[in-house]
């Protein structure tokens, strides 16, 4: 898990960090309609959490309004993928109820 992204000092109006390191996040939403938690992963978790709050994810069209609880990022994609299905599992949702 890294911190938050930072963004890159600009020269010039070009940025000094060409490979800028790309960010995968875990996060998880709460339904303040029913107290659930939805469990999702993205590369643009802003742009995420638009969807979810305009009502385009299927999954939580119908258990809006929806809060963001917790996140995580990472820059490894197999870890980012093995987190979410781990948030996912029975003991996962377990570690999560002591994170949030």
């Amino acid at each position: 898990m890294v911190g938050l992204r930072r963004r890159p000092a600009v020269l010039g109006g070009k940025a000094l960090f060409k490979n800028q390191a790309m960010f995968y996040y875990v996060y998880i939403l709460k339904s303040q309609k029913d107290n659930e938690l939805y469990i999702g992963k993205t590369k643009n978790l802003k742009k995420r959490l638009e969807q979810h709050c305009q009502g385009q994810v299927k999954a939580t069209k119908g258990r809006r309004p929806v809060k963001l609880v917790y996140y995580e990022a990472y820059k490894n994609k197999r870890k980012w993928s093995e987190q979410e299905l781990f948030y996912k599992s029975g003991i996962g949702r377990e570690t999560l109820k002591h994170k949030i």
